[in-house]
């Protein structure tokens, strides 16, 4: 929720945490609760995602008007269009932004990458052309991958490495990736539920 002025008043408007991202099928959830379940034998500071809210996040939209949904969805359907399935696998980890003090544990992805970051440079054009009001998206290097944990704080780079070594045992797990969809956030005191808004195929 934000706030809006009006006179000598502040006005609360009401906004959504909004991204867009590829659903994992079960098969890829399963693997990803394995992977967790061997690495919290490592006793790492780790914060782990649980595998249901675990999402191919391909675009963040931050707190949006709630009005705005249709614009992105009519963004998301200009976007698919001429973009076909794909395929990706699982396969590879790391952590940002850097060995000596990650933040983030993720799995990697490998397949059609370039298919996929060709759709998120249409969806980020689509967005920035929409009545939504989007602005253009920076031009830092799109890396797709699933974060599975938050680090709580540092941790010696042998114990990272280590859980590369349990990750790199498992996979590559393929997949096909079809559609997308818009995803609400909503944080509550158990963590954050996500919500599907809004879904867009690609063509077969």
């Amino acid at each position: 929720m934000t706030s809006k002025p009006l006179g000598n008043r502040s006005v609360q408007v009401k906004t959504c945490r909004l991204f867009i991202a590829v659903a994992l099928p079960e098969a890829v959830r399963q693997l990803l609760t394995a992977l967790q379940r061997e690495l919290r034998h490592h006793d790492l500071p780790v914060r782990w995602v649980a595998p249901d809210n675990v999402h191919l996040t391909i675009t963040f939209l931050g707190d949006t008007a709630p009005q705005k949904v249709e614009a992105i969805a009519a963004a998301m359907h200009t976007a698919a269009n001429g973009h076909r399935p794909m395929r990706l696998e699982v396969a590879g980890c790391g952590v940002f932004p850097r060995l000596n003090h990650p933040r983030v544990l993720w799995v990697g992805l490998k397949g059609d990458i370039i298919s996929l970051t060709d759709l998120k440079k249409a969806l980020d054009g689509a967005l920035a052309e929409s009545d939504a009001g989007f602005e253009k998206k920076d031009r830092r290097v799109f890396r797709p991958h699933l974060t599975v944990g938050r680090f709580r704080h540092k941790v010696a780079p042998q114990k990272t490495v280590a859980a590369f070594e349990v990750i790199g045992q498992k996979g590559p797990l393929p997949f096909e990736v079809d559609r997308f969809h818009l995803f609400k956030s909503t944080l509550k005191p158990q963590g954050a539920v996500y919500t599907r808004l809004k879904t867009e195929n690609l063509t077969p």
